[in-house]
């Protein structure tokens, strides 16, 4: 079922809303729930339909930053709940360039008076205190042309994974679903494929970290199919066999000898 598109009727202003609730992560993106300031804005901006004149009746509103797009999201997401919650109707609220760039600085501001931090340094708060991996991208329109991939600059290896840097040659929008290859900021990525010698095998996601041109950097995550992984594989074996004269094979048979093994307790024949 599609969701209704409210008619745009005037833009939100600055001091139209307020962020009545914790800020929360959401994947890439830090997730606000809205409200209106009062009953005439919602009437203004929104419209009768979503009319809440009856005490059982109540507005939910969210929108959200989205870290990958460094950007506002392109819309709120509104849903209607009448008779105490018992009917809920969805609807969307479009927000053209000059709302986002409002609400942009009201979430900038908000952030700041409740956590004492930026958007960004509240979002890689979340991150490290939540102990997850870094959000997958994936709302790219294509795959990443892994056929045409190749490696640049001298192998590393960190705990136990080989890394391959792997030079931006291809549309980053396209694939990673970002807003990164335009006029509009200076930004750019750094991708990583890696090979984990422990089970010698290409990890399953490529590792992507957004260069922001004020200085902060965002991980992220990019999965890979199998076949994709296959393909690498070979690009690492041919790679790894160019800079360093062994094969992936040999080269993880040295790292695996020469790795220390952890220390296991004795045996109770040993006590």
């Amino acid at each position: 079922m599609s969701v209704p598109v409210l008619t745009h009727r005037r833009d939100l202003r600055q001091g139209d809303l307020v962020f009545p609730e914790e800020i929360l992560r959401i994947g890439h993106t830090l997730d606000f729930q809205l409200g209106c300031v009062s009953k005439e804005v919602q009437q203004e901006v929104f419209g009768p339909e979503l009319d809440t004149s009856s005490l059982c009746d109540w507005l939910n509103l969210h929108t959200a930053y989205d870290f990958a797009l460094q950007d506002v999201a392109d819309h709120i997401e509104i849903t209607l709940c009448r008779n105490f919650g018992k009917k809920a109707h969805p609807f969307l609220y479009p927000l053209n360039r000059a709302e986002r760039d409002v609400l942009r600085g009201e979430m900038e501001a908000c952030c700041q008076l409740r956590t004492g931090r930026t958007l960004a340094q509240q979002y890689n708060h979340l991150l490290v205190q939540e102990e997850v991996e870094p959000p997958e991208l994936t709302a790219g329109k294509r795959r990443i042309p892994v056929d045409k991939v190749s490696f640049a600059d001298e192998l590393s290896e960190c705990d136990g994974l080989l890394q391959f840097y792997i030079p931006v040659t291809f549309d980053p929008d396209a694939v990673f679903g970002t807003h990164v290859a335009t006029a509009e900021n200076d930004d750019w990525f750094n991708v990583y494929a890696a090979y984990d010698l422990n089970v010698g095998r290409p990890c399953s996601a490529l590792d992507v970290i957004l260069m922001c041109e004020d200085g902060n950097e965002f991980a992220f995550r990019y999965p890979l199919t199998e076949s994709e992984q296959t393909v690498l594989l070979e690009k690492m074996d041919a790679c790894c066999l160019e800079q360093t004269g062994m094969a992936l094979a040999d080269f993880r048979a040295r790292y695996l000898v020469e790795e220390p093994q952890p220390r296991q307790a004795p045996s109770l024949a040993q006590l």
